[in-house]
């Protein structure tokens, strides 16, 4: 008969993963099934009593091969956050939603022809941006709690680098762009910036809010 653990048993190794020092939720909890499976297989076939299953278990492992497991179980949360990410923003250049995007465009491209708003909603938008983020990293407290989780770090890092892109774009229309084009063609350019901030905050709170879900339902 298969034997499966227990939530304490489960807890108890867990907490014997977080003692050798694994810092992210998510990965200390991979490691856990990891782990807990291969003493289940030994309570299974050898017919060990638990704690001594759990001993033979870390046993395996010597602080260079369970250093190895750790890096291997970053990798894969690390590469399923960055597919889940970029996956999130393609959404907004396929039906329907390119739709929006083509909107976003229009109403920007008709407020900077007629009202000249571009000057000025770079800097405003941006500041939309940074609020955005506030309110989701408030939502992740509130349904995840404390713990640091590997995937929300690494979704970080991966919009800083897209934020960081969009500020670049934006001192070069500032700058360069200004001196060494047409007013027709810096409309269109405005647009574009307009049209990227507006869906990087629309991108960046469904994205994060379906992460956060995710990670609520499977580690909590």
């Amino acid at each position: 008969m298969k034997v499966t653990l227990n939530k304490s048993q489960l807890e108890h190794i867990s907490k014997l993963i977080e003692m050798k020092g694994v810092k992210y939720y998510d990965v200390k909890m991979e490691m856990t099934d990891h782990i807990a499976s291969e003493v289940e297989e030994l309570l299974e076939k050898e017919h060990l009593a638990y704690m001594d299953a759990v001993k033979r278990a870390f046993l395996k492992y010597n602080r260079s091969d369970f250093f190895k497991i750790e890096k291997q179980k970053k990798r894969e949360l690390q590469k399923q956050a960055t597919k889940f990410f970029y996956s999130g923003i393609l959404r907004y250049f396929t039906f329907p939603k390119i739709v929006l995007s083509g909107a976003v465009y229009s109403i920007a491209f008709l407020l900077v022809s007629n009202i000249h708003f571009g000057k000025i909603a770079f800097p405003i938008l941006i500041l939309g941006n940074l609020t955005r983020i506030a309110i989701i990293n408030y939502r992740k407290q509130a349904l995840l709690g404390k713990p640091k989780y590997l995937q929300l770090t690494s979704f970080r890092k991966n919009y800083f680098g897209v934020f960081i892109g969009i500020i670049v774009y934006g001192l070069w229309i500032y700058g360069y762009a200004y001196d060494n084009f047409s007013e027709n063609y810096l409309i269109h350019i405005e647009s574009g910036l307009i049209t990227v901030v507006v869906l990087s905050i629309l991108t960046v709170f469904e994205i994060y809010a379906n992460q956060i879900n995710s990670l609520k339902k499977d580690y909590t």
